[in-house]
Formats: structure tokens, sequence, C-alpha cells
């Protein structure tokens, strides 16, 4: 059972399965059944109906216990609104939402509301490839911005992360506003594409080593190194 008590902190905005929802006690229990869906919190829709105007969401998602509710409250200056664990198992399962009290402007100026959510870490040891991957399309889907969080040097593992955003974006039709499928260009579903997906950063934590002599700088790295298959397209 985990509790949820206190209105300043991160309500789910989606929960497994085989979890509960109570709005009055503020907490969740799991069911024992197994876990094989989510489902959407409607306390949470309640909430995200109350907001006006522009809104930006910020997701963040990556490997569990790597630090994600930290990182993405302290970026927000929002103090523990995500709760922080302690112990082997993962302290947030679904996805978390909380939406920032104060307006922000973005790089244009407009004034807009951030919505943080918050994701269950991927490769929990009780976790099955499913529920990663349900997680992270859900993320991905409704971010304005995705940020990947990772803890020390870039591994394969972490590629595999990434590639399954890309196998994702394929996978999904572009279409029109009217819900047909879209007849335009690659120029124009290549734009459609940029404007829909999210804008993607790629957290690097605690990463003690230098890069290579030859490369540049970090951005040259990626290239020459990480995504030296994909090529500078897909690195962007």
């Amino acid at each position: 059972m985990a509790s949820r008590k206190n209105q300043n902190i991160a309500i789910p905005l989606c929960l497994p399965n085989n979890c509960r929802w109570n709005a009055a006690t503020g907490k969740y229990i799991k069911t024992g059944r197994q876990r094989t869906s989510l489902y959407v919190v409607e306390e949470a829709l309640k909430k995200l109906k109350t907001v006006k105007g522009p809104v930006c969401v910020v997701s963040i998602a990556g490997p569990y216990r790597k630090g994600k509710s930290y990182i993405l409250s302290e970026a927000f200056d929002q103090p523990e609104v995500f709760p922080l664990g302690h112990h082997f198992d993962p302290e947030t399962v679904g996805i978390w939402m909380w939406i920032v009290p104060q307006k922000m402007r973005d790089s244009t100026g407009r004034e807009c509301t951030v919505v943080l959510l918050d994701s269950e870490g991927i490769d929990a040891v009780m976790g099955e490839g499913l529920d990663d991957n349900q997680i992270f399309t859900l993320t991905v889907l409704l971010a304005s911005v995705l940020i990947y969080n990772s803890a020390g040097v870039p591994t394969r593992h972490d590629l595999n992360g990434l590639d399954f955003i890309m196998k994702l974006s394929q996978r999904i039709r572009l279409c029109s506003n009217d819900g047909s499928v879209s007849a335009s260009s690659p120029r124009e579903d290549t734009e459609f594409f940029h404007k829909t997906f999210p804008f993607f950063i790629w957290l690097l934590r605690d990463v003690t080593q230098s890069i290579p002599t030859d490369c540049r700088d970090i951005k040259e790295y990626f290239l020459t190194r990480v995504f030296k298959d994909q090529g500078k397209e897909r690195a962007d």
C-alpha cells in the first residue's frame, strides 16, 4: 500500500490494472491480480480539465532506481512532489502527474502550464517487457519534452530503449485532422512528425569519465561512437 495524502504531491495519471486508487484516502493498493494493462485514473483527468490555455508536458523515462523522480522535481523547483523510495523495489508504478502551479513561458514567450509526468522505471526485476513497452509508449506519446535519464557511460541497453522510440514512430500512422490517412508528401510527414513527437533530451548522470580525445564534444561522441550506424539524422 502506498499513501498520497498530501495535496501538494503528485497523483497517478494511470496505474496498472492490479492497483486500485482511492481518491478519498489518497492511497493505492495492489489487488494481487495479474498485471496485464494500464487504466486512467479519473481524479487525474478532472485535474487536467481545469487547466486552461497552452500546456507543455514534460515526461521522464529510463531505468528504474536511477533518480528520475528526484530529477524531475528538482529541475522545475517542485521539491518532493514525486515520492522518493529507498528500497530495491521501484517506488513509482504507472505514470504519475503533477501540474506546476506557476505559469511558465516557452522559448517564444508564450505563457503555458507545465505538466510533469514521472513514469515507472524500466527493467525492474519484477517487471516484464510488456509492462515496459506500455509505459514507454504512453510516456513518449503524451510528452512535449521527453527526458531519458541514464546513469554512467551510455550502454547498449540504453540504445535499445531509444530504438524502441524509433520503432514506435515508424508504427504510428500520421493522419489528417478528419481522421483519414494522410496523403501528404514525405517532407510534410516529417514536419508533422517533428510537431507530434516530443523534443528529446538524453540526461547523462554520474558520468566521471572524459570523452575521447578525438571528439570535440559530447555531440560528436554520440555521432561517431553511439549512433555511428544510424547516422546524424537519427541522432538528431
